[in-house]
């Protein structure tokens, strides 16, 4: 799975079923496991609803499959903060570029929804989408951002490599850092959107257990004067 030449009988899916899903699941363990993982070529119905808003269509549409994604669930909704896509060793320029289509198009689907979500909460808060291009045993993690209204901008952010032998164990430590980062950052955005929805649901049964109720009646005040 490791050296190139061994590579060409590694399968995508041996590569994440071995090495990617059990690697994200330890990391998503710790601290608040507040993340699901997902694997498997599954599709957000966020990108599922703006694909058919694309196409204007109503009936069978599907939106990308993605290889992994981050999902946070509230109410048996799955909100995505991150998503993943995996490719061989040293993949053409179509099975890269492409992949690399698809997670953009993924990350600012993040965006759409953190967007959609913060809307009235906090209109300082940064709404980032996070995603991982994985290549055999190795990663680029990048953010898609919008500065500004329609504008969305994908930045590169840190490389992974998983080392193949104890010689080269000495570089994973920054590649555990980004990890790292690369969950915190993620885990920031499930809070957020945990922490807005639920202020959105308080809301909205205050509201509820109000609206439509006649207004009790106030005693009048026949006081002349107020010291």
């Amino acid at each position: 799975m490791f050296e190139v030449d061994k590579s060409k009988n590694t399968t995508e899916t041996d590569y994440l079923a071995r090495l990617w899903v059990p690697l994200f699941e330890i990391l998503l363990s710790a601290g608040n496991n507040i993340i699901r993982l997902k694997s498997g070529e599954s599709v957000s119905v966020h990108s599922r609803a703006a694909k058919r808003m694309c196409y204007n269509e109503k009936g069978h549409v599907i939106a990308f499959k993605i290889d992994i994604r981050f999902v946070v669930e509230y109410k048996s909704v799955e909100y995505d903060v991150g998503a993943g896509e995996l490719a061989k060793f040293f993949p053409d320029d179509i099975k890269l570029f492409g992949d690399e289509c698809k997670l953009i198009r993924e990350g600012k689907e993040v965006v759409d929804t953190l967007v959609n979500i913060y809307n009235g909460e906090s209109s300082d808060r940064d709404p980032v989408g996070y995603v991982i291009q994985m290549n055999g045993p190795n990663a680029e993690i990048a953010s898609v951002h919008l500065p500004k209204p329609y504008l969305y901008v994908a930045v590169p952010e840190s490389k992974v490599y998983i080392p193949k032998s104890i010689a080269t164990l000495a570089p994973f430590l920054e590649t555990l850092n980004n990890l790292l980062i690369f969950k915190t950052k993620m885990e920031k955005n499930a809070q957020h959107i945990l922490n807005s929805l639920e202020n959105i649901e308080a809301r909205r049964i205050s509201v509820g257990g109000k609206f439509g109720r006649p207004t009790p009646s106030t005693t009048p005040s026949y006081k002349a004067t107020w010291t």
